[in-house]
């Protein structure tokens, strides 16, 4: 059995049927690349494009003639619309060559009887009015035909979250070994405020470069589609952050409640809730200022170029690596645009919230321990950090 003449006998059968009921119901158009020649000759008409040129229409006889005529004869034993294709086809390193052969066809067809018969038939066509534009639907509409598309477009990439899953626990374990069982002490107050800040910058840096890629591949259909009227860029964006609110929301919860109890952070159930909702909103954060720089960005490269250095000036003016309340009025106003600030003081506070008093080195029913000489230096201390004074001065 030979598969490939199987094939082509196959293709044959189902073109001799759609052109015998073309006879009698409508033309048929189609294309096909590189036909054996029993179905090239079934062709009434063929029309070979170059270069956005036309290089020959009119019928597979006269298409051997034109190319014999224009200084390409087809030899005896050769299959003629892979001699034609491959005369047409540009090589590479040999473009100039190909492009200079492409041109002469051209002009060799548009010079003869047919070409001038080609141009006077496109003058005749009598030029029609624009169709008016479709009229806009709305943009709820808009949003929820997005939010499904991408919605399934996620669903149907299950390497992705599988990834960003797997990843998170291996980070929510790494965290809580890193500060397992920190104990009350002026030194761990300040390690459970790097665990917060930690927390923070794992739920930013993953989300953001995970999302970054997104928009480079689809450029070319949402440039289209907006052209079209399909739907405005502000529904494409919207629609397109939420439909990763599942995504990057289970992840960053697996990565804090694996870590949560380990590391030893105030575990009521209201501080408890609040932690959950402050790290959906630091994910969701970070996912949309991966967006809008992915959307900004002209491709992948120039995205990362931009996002590490952005990154970076949001993370030193988030809290932990300065007092924020004391940077120079031309360089604190970037933490009013820092998830990084608005998320590490959100945690600090939910996590410090049952201190007992501005003077007391009660927390939760335990004992802080101290390490100063000087009782009260010691109490001012503590609550200086507990009280988050890297956000105030």
């Amino acid at each position: 059995m030979n598969p490939l003449r199987d094939w082509t006998r196959t293709w044959q059968n189902q073109l001799s049927t759609f052109f015998l009921g073309s006879l009698t119901l409508a033309e048929l158009l189609c294309t096909i690349h590189q036909p054996a020649s029993q179905l090239y000759a079934l062709f009434d008409s063929v029309l070979f494009l170059a270069g956005g040129r036309t290089a020959f229409l009119g019928s597979p006889q006269q298409s051997l003639r034109f190319f014999e005529s224009a200084g390409h004869p087809c030899p005896h034993d050769y299959n003629p619309d892979d001699m034609m294709i491959h005369t047409l086809a540009v090589i590479p390193n040999e473009e100039v060559a190909c492009k200079e052969r492409i041109d002469a066809i051209c002009d060799h067809f548009e010079a003869g009887d047919a070409g001038r018969s080609l141009e006077r038939d496109l003058k005749a066509i009598e030029m029609i009015d624009i169709p008016p534009g479709r009229e806009a639907v709305p943009i709820l509409t808009q949003m929820g035909a997005l939010l499904l598309r991408c919605a399934l477009d996620n669903w149907r990439n299950p390497s992705l979250y599988k990834a960003k899953l797997i990843q998170k626990v291996i980070m929510g374990v790494f965290i809580g070994l890193l500060y397992l069982n920190t104990t009350l002490s002026s030194i761990g107050i300040s390690n459970i405020n790097g665990a917060l800040f930690y927390i923070v910058a794992e739920l930013t840096y993953s989300t953001l470069f995970g999302i970054i890629t997104f928009l480079p591949q689809e450029y070319p259909l949402v440039v289209r589609e907006y052209h079209d009227g399909l739907y405005s860029v502000f529904s494409y964006f919207l629609s397109k952050s939420l439909s990763y609110v599942p995504l990057f929301s289970v992840d960053g919860l697996a990565m804090l409640l694996i870590c949560y109890w380990m590391v030893g952070f105030s575990s009521s159930v209201s501080q408890v809730l609040a932690a959950i909702v402050i790290s959906v909103l630091i994910e969701q954060s970070s996912s949309s200022f991966g967006v809008m720089l992915s959307t900004i960005s002209p491709s992948y490269a120039v995205a990362v170029s931009l996002g590490g250095p952005l990154l970076t000036l949001l993370s030193l003016t988030g809290g932990l690596y300065a007092n924020v309340g004391t940077l120079p009025s031309y360089i604190s106003w970037i933490q009013y645009l820092s998830w990084f600030r608005y998320g590490f003081e959100a945690l600090a506070i939910n996590q410090w919230s049952a201190v007992n008093g501005l003077n007391s080195t009660q927390w939760g029913g335990k004992k802080l321990e101290t390490r100063f000489s000087h009782p009260a230096h010691s109490q001012l201390q503590i609550c200086g950090q507990i009280k988050c004074s890297c956000f105030h001065s």
